[in-house]
């Protein structure tokens, strides 16, 4: 960490006056090193450094876009993301990047004006070919950019697991996660590990939500993790720790944040082996978000019984931590910037916040960088 998490401090707080629809915070990311930043409004990709100057913006015609898919690739460089939500629009989606040195946009997975694959589930007799779905980039370490796609797989439609370079070129099948979605249900979220190696997803059906592991060398699975849909509720997002060695998931029952339940847990870990637990002991800890190293989280409480203790904490995985910030509002919570995806922590000791369900756009900037 470079300082132990018990003399970590807030050193500076640096607020943001961007422009947004409707109060809406959930288009702003932070790089990897922290030193820049992501906002997405009406269209338009602009790029800031984390102090908040304005570098340069790439205007997008196709504005439709999904906040929870952007992601930025680990030198800064390309923005990935999905230009539809397929499961909300059944629409076809493909994987766009932006090159932030160019300005230039590239549909990385084209495939013209085919009917989407996913209206054969509702209307099963269309007649074919059909526009495969692609979902949920994600970046390795190296730069490596991949993907989930739900496709035709022989007779049936498949979820399968792609790579395909940010620079454009042609997509390459890595796994086949399930072969019959309708029966074993929809890889609908996943992360890779920064090695590349290995990938954590999880399949979607009506009665239960799994988290899978998969060997993308040879593309085996292994079952991790069954959600208990009584404590757990559902999978939101999914992220690897930068050490590769578990997933921090946060569950479907942020959705019911104001809630007073203080049993509900609403982020947890899983290791490579299958054992899962709550990301933090702390009650009512809500986003979650993995220091730059893996070793620590960041994860911020609402409280509604107890309004003091709200405010961001940071701690070690599964233990409780120590309070560094609060919010200008006691009562306001402090949330990530892109539901349902946790907070950003840069390798600056930079970590983005919103306030009040995003009324406010800051970012805290600690020592010991």
């Amino acid at each position: 960490m470079g300082a132990q998490l018990d003399e970590l401090h807030v050193v500076e707080t640096v607020d943001y006056d961007f422009e947004h629809g409707g109060g809406s915070l959930l288009s702003v990311l932070l790089s990897a090193d922290g030193e820049q930043l992501l906002n997405v409004n009406r269209g338009e990709f602009c790029m800031y450094t984390a102090a908040g100057a304005e570098v340069s913006c790439a205007g997008l015609q196709e504005i439709r876009y999904d906040p929870a898919s952007l992601r930025w690739s680990p030198d800064g460089r390309y923005v990935a993301f999905v230009d539809d939500r397929p499961f909300i629009n059944f629409r076809d989606s493909d994987i766009w990047v932006l090159d932030t040195q160019t300005g230039i946009f590239t549909n990385l997975t084209d495939d013209g004006d085919l009917p989407s694959i996913l209206d054969t589930i509702v209307n099963d007799d269309l007649v074919g070919p059909f526009a495969p779905i692609d979902l949920a980039p994600r970046f390795s370490a190296d730069g490596q950019l991949y993907f989930l796609r739900i496709e035709q797989i022989g007779t049936e439609i498949g979820g399968t697991l792609y790579r395909i370079p940010a620079s454009g070129g042609s997509a390459e099948q890595l796994a086949v996660l399930t072969p019959n979605v309708r029966g074993d249900g929809y890889p609908y979220d996943w992360d890779i590990a920064p090695d590349g190696q290995t990938g954590v997803y999880v399949i979607g059906t009506s009665r239960q939500d799994t988290l899978r592991r998969v060997d993308l060398a040879t593309g085996n699975t292994v079952l991790l993790h069954t959600i208990d849909r009584e404590t757990e509720v559902g999978v939101a997002s999914i992220e690897f720790s930068p050490r590769g060695d578990v997933v921090l998931w946060h569950s479907q029952a942020l959705a019911r944040l104001r809630g007073t339940d203080e049993g509900i847990r609403y982020a947890f870990l899983t290791t490579l082996n299958g054992e899962t637990f709550p990301a933090s002991t702390s009650p009512f800890a809500t986003y979650f978000g993995w220091s730059f190293d893996g070793t620590a989280l960041a994860y911020t409480v609402y409280d509604p019984q107890n309004p003091d203790r709200n405010g961001l904490y940071l701690g070690l995985p599964g233990k409780e931590g120590q309070r560094i910030a609060t919010a200008d509002d006691p009562e306001a919570p402090l949330t990530s910037t892109r539901f349902p995806v946790g907070m950003f922590w840069g390798a600056n000791n930079t970590i983005l916040l919103a306030e009040g369900f995003g009324q406010r756009l800051f970012a805290l900037r600690l020592n010991g960088t």
